[in-house]
């Protein structure tokens, strides 16, 4: 088969798909009217048209039995994984006794990595995702790009530590936060400075590169004042996540930035 980027072919697929009918299984959204497209399965995917009448079986049998539901009525609520048990079995090459349905994705991955992870030596963290770690290009890109664009930024998570670093423990560098609000701040505050720039800044490791006073901030030839920063992080540079309370204050305490 020959992949053409038509309509036509397109719905050709659709025709010839052996899963079409379970489109009509789930409800699908719509705006003015209009049916939407859903692409979102990983999160919260779209609900079967089975789901209300489940929901309403489940809290029809609570309210019948109670606390018995869990051994009375047309389902007991005890043997209800027993259900899954089979269909599952088949995906993972398991016999049917081998497996069992319980909790919810995170609190199995946090069972699972609290009984067989056990973490030696420097390397004792799990990098979940390669795209955790941007480089500086993209980050600057990102940063020039919003700007322009009058788009504000959420730098959402990550960004424990002021000043770029490596870290043994993930076996990469990590972005600063100090590095990335002063970049913000410098690029909302002069246009004039390009995404090139902002990357250096990005890619600074030496904290000794940045001075802060009572007027405001200063990397290289680059400054910006105190209500230039303040401005910035109003309408453009919002927050930023970490998982540390401490560290981004002890850090700081240690640089004598705090």
């Amino acid at each position: 088969m020959t992949f053409e980027s038509t309509l036509q072919f397109a719905q050709q697929l659709d025709s010839n798909d052996p899963l079409r009918s379970f489109r009509d299984l789930f409800i699908i959204p719509s705006r003015d009217s209009k049916e939407q497209i859903y692409f979102l399965g990983n999160s919260l995917g779209l609900q079967p048209k089975k789901t209300e009448a489940a929901i309403k079986e489940v809290l029809n049998q609570w309210a019948m039995y109670g606390v018995e539901g869990f051994f009375q009525g047309d389902k007991p609520w005890l043997h209800a994984h027993d259900q899954l048990t089979k269909t599952l079995s088949a995906i993972v090459g398991a016999l049917p006794a081998e497996v069992v349905v319980m909790n919810q994705l995170t609190v199995n991955l946090h069972l699972m990595l609290a009984s067989f992870y056990q973490p030696q030596g420097k390397r004792n963290k799990i990098i979940c995702e390669a795209k955790a770690f941007p480089s500086p290009q993209h980050v600057a890109s990102v940063i020039a790009n919003c700007r322009d664009a009058g788009v504000p930024l959420k730098f959402t998570a990550g960004l424990h530590h002021p000043i770029r670093h490596y870290n043994d423990s993930v076996q990469t560098k990590m972005h600063g936060f100090i590095n990335v609000f002063a970049a913000a701040a410098i690029a909302y505050a002069n246009r004039t400075v390009d995404a090139q720039q902002l990357q250096a800044i990005l890619e600074d490791e030496d904290p000794s590169g940045f001075h802060f006073g009572d007027d405001g901030l200063r990397w290289r030839s680059l400054e910006v004042t105190t209500a230039q920063i303040e401005r910035a992080r109003r309408e453009f540079a919002i927050s930023f996540g970490s998982c540390s309370f401490d560290e981004p204050r002890e850090d700081l305490r240690e640089l004598g930035w705090m």
